[in-house]
């Protein structure tokens, strides 16, 4: 097995919690997606994170947090945790909700940023109330 699995079951219960996550296993990790999304995972005995670059700056001033670069290049908005950072679950959980944040405001916002960006102007509102009421939009539109 080439990740944690002790940390592999905190984070599947701390993501148990979570509306919308699916466990998924790739890239020799373990990794929790967060309505299709990835959210969180685990990579050798690293956390990984997706926070996107303005938070990834903030935390990457911790001790236990460093760039992502499971590739040889860095990911940039994705941040790595080793286990000094990990000590208690309140930590865990603590990581885990930036990502889950993060992944909340992309995803809403993903359907308005796609009709801007490639000028859709045939999708009818209906589609539209489908792409957003759908998923993780549902909670938010209501």
């Amino acid at each position: 097995m080439s990740y944690d699995p002790g940390l592999a079951e905190r984070l599947a219960e701390n993501c148990a919690i979570r509306p919308g996550m699916d466990e998924r296993k790739m890239f020799g990790g373990i990794f929790w997606m967060l309505h299709g999304n990835m959210c969180a995972g685990v990579f050798k005995d690293w956390l990984i994170i997706r926070v996107g670059v303005e938070r990834a700056q903030g935390i990457l001033k911790e001790p236990c947090a460093k760039e992502m670069d499971i590739t040889g290049s860095v990911m940039k908005g994705w941040v790595m945790i080793d286990s000094v950072g990990l000590q208690e679950d309140c930590d865990l959980d603590r990581y885990v909700q930036h990502a889950v944040e993060v992944k909340s405001q992309f995803c809403c916002n993903f359907p308005l940023q796609v009709l801007a960006l490639h000028r859709i102007q045939w999708l009818m509102p209906t589609t539209l109330s489908f792409f957003r009421l759908e998923g993780c939009c549902a909670s938010h539109h209501s």
